[in-house]
């Protein structure tokens, strides 16, 4: 059985980018105990993507509540879309992605998590 004692959520803005470009990060901090770490996911979660910024291959950890279908898609700022991370179906619990920023060029980039009904987005930037 899984107790979360106290959430606190915080969103934390940033413009220390040197192309004047922003990025707002959404941490969600749990105290308590837990005997089971995936009896505490109740949204679908897209917690980090580290290193942000990057200049090779960045980790893109993320949640699910339930199983079921999920995608993991990159978008450039004009919307399109430059690789796709994760198609299919997934277990209940947490998982990771690889996304190569290595081959892609220096910027700003979306990255959107669907599972579940619920959409989620993070930015990755990409450094040289």
């Amino acid at each position: 059985v899984a107790r979360t004692l106290e959430a606190f959520t915080d969103v934390i803005p940033s413009s220390d980018f040197a192309d004047g470009a922003n990025a707002t990060d959404r941490f969600v901090l749990r105290i308590g105990t837990s005997a089971s770490a995936e009896a505490a996911i109740t949204e679908v979660e897209l917690t980090a993507i580290a290193p942000n910024p990057s200049t090779g291959s960045a980790r893109v950890s993320f949640a699910l509540p339930e199983a079921g279908t999920a995608r993991v898609t990159v978008y450039d700022v004009r919307g399109r879309s430059v690789a796709t991370l994760v198609d299919g179906p997934l277990s209940a619990g947490r998982h990771e992605a690889t996304l190569d920023s290595g081959s892609l060029a220096a910027g700003v980039y979306v990255v959107r998590l669907e599972a579940a009904g619920s959409v989620v987005t993070r930015q990755a930037v990409v450094v040289r």
